[in-house]
């Protein structure tokens, strides 16, 4: 059934992207750049679609998934999710409580992951539509850039496709930073103010290494807005991780808790200690570079273009007010050290550098958005045809690579 489900989906979204780009061949006959690349991005677009949902029909396969969503099942039915030190099953994963209710194994498995990836691309799509923009097509690149790396780089396509904490982690890091880029009037509502804590909170929760993030969030809102709206947003935060630490205090146990968050971990050696502890650090570090290689170089010239550009770099609040993409970008960075940190510990898999890797994909693609008000169709600096011609190059190319899945890839 699910054979056939893949085919249908993939002839479905096919035929619409043949359509789509027919559509776009009339419509950008004078277009500022080469009307082959703008007809290749539905297409493009269909191969990702086709490869998300081919990653989410597999889930089931997957031994890892079934082991983390079974105990939270069993929460669900009465038993308890942490246990204290001595006590309980032996496990070798640590998760947040998101119940997934099915009738079967396979079934709870698939709305599990379902979820998952839902909590990692949805809040991408809502960053990318809070900036401002007209030009739908450089909203559709920007989406094309996010999703085709999301499916090719190893720590994004772990988190993205693999029941964990890791998408809520990013996932809800990254909608709080999008209400930020939503509403920038200096008077900010009350709902805004508490949906953006909520999510900071959520985001911290569901993984304790994203606890910048509950930092970050007050200092962007004071360079925008000025100390008063800061100073809300971290009371509400403070209150709202006051409320979490009680609440799961009194579901699970003091106990369970903290051998759970702190104890396991303090326990832990760093990774590869056969080597020596600089060694495990220098790998780290390799890792870290391995997979952000290509999204970095392009953040780069991006930052290049911005400097020439405008003649400064520096964090001016109308600077960064101009450039919520800046957010993101800023968060990646702040994240470096605790994503090494993660990956050199025992169990320290690719997911550990989704923090930057998540972070830095959203800025770049933000940045591609963002470029809307340079680009018409009467004409444009060349700077800014190149900036099109490259971003829709970079989509169309992440398509092609993530259409043809490494072995490394398929595992993980």
């Amino acid at each position: 059934m699910m054979l056939n489900l893949t085919i249908g989906w993939t002839v479905l979204v096919f035929l619409l992207a043949l359509r789509d780009s027919l559509r776009l061949w009339v419509h950008f006959r004078n277009f500022v750049v080469p009307r082959w690349l703008i007809v290749l991005l539905p297409l493009a677009g269909a191969l990702m679609l086709t490869m998300i949902w081919v990653h989410v029909a597999r889930s089931p396969y997957d031994s890892w998934n079934g082991a983390r969503t079974a105990p939270v099942i069993g929460w669900t039915k009465g038993m308890p999710l942490y246990y204290p030190l001595g006590q309980g099953p032996a496990s070798a994963f640590i998760h947040g409580p998101i119940a997934a209710i099915a009738r079967t194994p396979t079934g709870a498995i698939l709305i599990a992951d379902f979820i998952n990836a839902s909590l990692f691309y949805i809040p991408a799509i809502l960053f990318l539509l809070a900036l401002p923009c007209k030009s739908n097509l450089m909203r559709g690149i920007g989406l094309l850039v996010f999703a085709g790396f999301s499916l090719t780089l190893p720590s994004l396509l772990y988190s993205a496709f693999m029941v964990h904490a890791d998408a809520p982690a990013v996932g809800f890091g990254l909608l709080a930073l999008a209400l930020l880029a939503w509403q920038t009037s200096p008077n900010l509502k009350w709902p805004v103010l508490i949906a953006a804590a909520a999510c900071s909170v959520f985001s911290a929760a569901s993984k304790q290494n994203m606890l910048p993030i509950v930092i970050l969030l007050p200092i962007f809102l004071y360079v925008q807005n000025g100390s008063r709206d800061a100073i809300i947003l971290a009371l509400l935060e403070l209150l709202g991780l006051t409320l979490v630490a009680a609440m799961s205090m009194l579901a699970f146990g003091y106990e369970p808790l903290r051998f759970t968050m702190f104890g396991i971990v303090a326990g832990h050696m760093q990774w590869l200690q056969m080597y020596g502890k600089p060694m495990s650090w220098e790998l780290g570090v390799g890792f870290l570079i391995a997979d952000v290689a290509a999204p970095a170089m392009a953040m780069a010239m991006a930052l290049l273009i911005e400097s020439c550009r405008t003649g400064t770099m520096q964090l001016k609040t109308q600077w960064l007010t101009q450039r919520p993409w800046m957010m993101p970008f800023i968060v990646a960075v702040i994240m470096i050290p605790s994503s090494i940190v993660g990956r050199v510990k025992p169990g320290g898999a690719e997911n550990a550098l989704t923090p930057t890797t998540y972070f830095l994909v959203a800025a770049l693609a933000g940045w591609i958005v963002s470029h809307h008000h340079r680009i018409t169709e009467n004409g444009s600096e060349p700077i800014n045809r190149l900036i099109v011609s490259a971003s829709a190059l970079l989509a169309i190319s992440l398509g092609i690579l993530c259409a043809n899945p490494t072995e490394k890839s398929l595992a993980y």
